[in-house]
């Protein structure tokens, strides 16, 4: 337990205090209030979903995903640069990696919103792209302002096998670059710099292979 000069300190220092209160479903009734604290974040999932922090005494799960018909709770919170939303990080980088899981874009992380799935799926080296599957393209389900970079980790078929590009598209801003063999079935990475710019939205990613084949193993988002 903390003293009221010790909550007031981490008050002042900018900590946030959720209260376990629970949520509503149905009409009126509540359901573990004091024992867990469910959270609404200002980003949609799937459809007629949207992400939220849930926590309970020994454990917190930031990216729950549920039907916006329950009754969360909204905690505002003020950004650090004074108020103005111009830089909610206090200046701070902020990264978050999607390591994918399925050849649909499943991601451990969450999932992402498949515009074309990939040809299959090989552990430890991700959704394979294929001349078939050209074009095969997905949405992070997450909006991110600030966006300074994402680095797109991948590999090919072999050392003499796998060709195309991959673009990252970030509402209206895009990036393509060219993938090579060199380096065969051994993971590497493409950086995409966006300092420029700094779009805000959720990162688009599409992958078109000339030669089989190209696998998309994670993709890191970095936020100023």
């Amino acid at each position: 337990s903390y003293t009221s000069g010790e909550w007031e300190t981490m008050e002042n220092a900018g900590a946030v205090f959720l209260p376990a209160a629970g949520y509503r479903w149905g009409s009126t009734k509540m359901f573990e209030v004091g024992v867990s604290g469910e959270y609404w974040s200002a980003s949609f999932g799937a459809t007629d979903e949207a992400y939220d922090l849930d926590f309970k005494s020994g454990s917190v799960n930031p990216m729950s995903n549920y039907s916006r018909e329950y009754g969360f709770s909204v905690r505002l919170v003020k950004s650090t640069d004074g108020g103005n939303g111009s830089d909610p990080t206090g200046g701070n980088e902020i990264s978050q990696t999607y390591t994918f899981l399925t050849k649909a874009w499943d991601a451990d992380e969450g999932s992402w919103m498949s515009g074309m799935d990939g040809y299959g799926f090989t552990n430890g080296r991700g959704v394979q792209c294929t001349t078939s599957t050209t074009g095969a393209n997905a949405q992070c389900p997450i909006t991110y302002s600030n966006i300074s970079t994402v680095i797109v980790k991948y590999c090919t078929n072999s050392s003499t096998s796998g060709a195309g590009t991959i673009m990252i598209e970030i509402e209206g801003f895009n990036q393509s670059q060219e993938v090579t063999p060199s380096g065969g079935t051994e993971l590497r990475e493409m950086v995409f710099d966006f300092v420029d710019s700094m779009p805000s939205g959720a990162p688009s990613i599409m992958v078109n292979c000339s030669t089989n084949s190209i696998y998309i193993y994670s993709v890191t988002i970095i936020t100023k």
